[in-house]
C-alpha cells in the first residue's frame, strides 16, 4: 500500500477480489482483498453499522429508541445502529455480531408498536467507528414484490398551545432494555419480530411469559383468557393446522373456529408487550 504519510495502521486479510475507496482519498484495489480495517490514532468510542430496510420504519426508530445505550442515528448520510464501545468491545471484531443480536430485539420491538413494521437488518459494505466529538476514526469493510407505503408526518399534540409529551418517544428502547434482564426475554422479543413466526415459535413464546409471570397474563388482562385457550388449542391440533401444529394426535376436541396465524401473532405481540412495558 502506498499513497499515504498519516500515523495509521492497517489490518488486511486476504481472499476474494475486492475494490475499497475509503477516508482521505485512500483506494485500495487489490486482487485478493475480502476486509480491510483502516484504524487511526484517536480511539474508537462508538461504532457505527449501516442499517437496511423500509425509509417508513427507519425513520421511526431514532424516536422509538431514544434513551437506549444502543441508538439509531443517522451517520455518513445514512441510517446506522450506533453501538458504544462499552457494549461491543474495542475491537471491530464482534461488532456485526452484538449488531445483528440487537437488531434482532429491536425489530421484536418494533413489531408490537408499529403497524405494519418491516424488519430492518444491517446493511452489506463497511461499518464505521467515531471518536468522542464524533469524527469518524475507522472503516471496517467484512468479507463478505413492489410496495408502496405512505404515513403522517410526525405530529405534535397542543393542548392549550402547549406540546404535549410525545408517547412514543423511547417505546422501543424501553422493551429492548427490559429484554437484556433475562435470556427469555430476549428470545421471546427475538421471535415476535420475525416476518412470520410460526405456530411453534408462537406457542414458545406464549410458554415463555407463562413460566415467568403464570396467571398473571390473564387476572391483570393482558390478553383475555379465551383468546388465549383458542391460540393453545388452535396451536395443538393437526385438525386445525396440519403439518404446521404442534403435534400430531389430537389431545383435546379440535376448535369449531381455529384462531388465524395472523391473530394468533397479534395476541402474542399483545402478550409481549403487556410483558416487557
Amino acid at each position: 500500500m502506498s499513497g499515504s504519510n498519516m500515523n495509521s495502521t492497517f489490518d488486511t486479510c486476504y481472499s476474494i477480489g475486492f475494490t475499497a475507496e475509503c477516508a482521505y482519498g485512500l483506494t485500495f484495489s487489490t486482487a485478493s482483498l475480502a476486509r480491510t480495517t483502516i484504524m487511526y490514532p484517536r480511539p474508537v468510542a462508538v461504532w457505527y453499522v449501516p442499517l437496511e430496510g423500509h425509509l417508513f420504519d427507519l425513520e421511526y426508530l431514532p424516536i422509538y429508541m431514544d434513551g437506549c445505550s444502543v441508538r439509531v442515528e443517522r451517520a455518513e448520510g445514512q441510517f446506522c445502529l450506533a453501538l458504544p464501545v462499552a457494549v461491543t468491545g474495542l475491537s471491530h471484531d464482534r461488532v456485526l455480531e452484538v449488531a445483528t443480536a440487537f437488531i434482532e430485539l429491536i425489530n421484536g420491538a418494533a413489531s408490537l408498536f408499529i403497524d405494519s413494521y418491516r424488519p430492518i437488518a444491517p446493511a452489506k459494505g463497511a461499518f464505521f467507528g467515531a471518536d468522542e466529538s464524533g469524527a469518524m476514526v475507522s472503516t471496517v469493510v467484512p468479507v463478505g414484490t413492489a410496495e408502496e407505503r405512505c404515513k403522517a408526518s410526525h405530529i405534535t399534540a397542543l393542548v392549550k398551545s402547549v406540546p404535549q409529551p410525545d408517547t412514543s418517544q423511547g417505546k422501543i428502547a424501553r422493551v429492548v432494555e427490559a429484554a437484556q434482564q433475562s435470556v427469555a426475554a430476549k428470545d421471546a422479543l427475538t421471535l415476535i419480530g420475525r416476518p412470520s413466526a410460526t405456530w411453534s415459535e408462537l406457542y414458545l413464546i406464549y410458554e415463555l411469559v407463562e413460566a415467568n409471570v403464570g396467571g398473571r397474563m390473564y387476572s391483570e388482562n393482558w390478553i383475555p383468557r379465551k383468546q388465549g385457550k383458542l391460540f393453545t388449542r388452535t396451536a395443538n391440533s393437526y385438525t386445525s393446522l396440519g403439518r404446521a401444529s404442534r403435534h400430531g394426535k389430537e389431545k383435546f376436541q379440535p376448535p369449531s373456529q381455529p384462531m388465524s396465524q395472523r391473530e394468533a401473532t397479534q395476541l402474542m405481540r399483545t402478550l409481549v408487550a403487556a410483558w416487557l412495558t
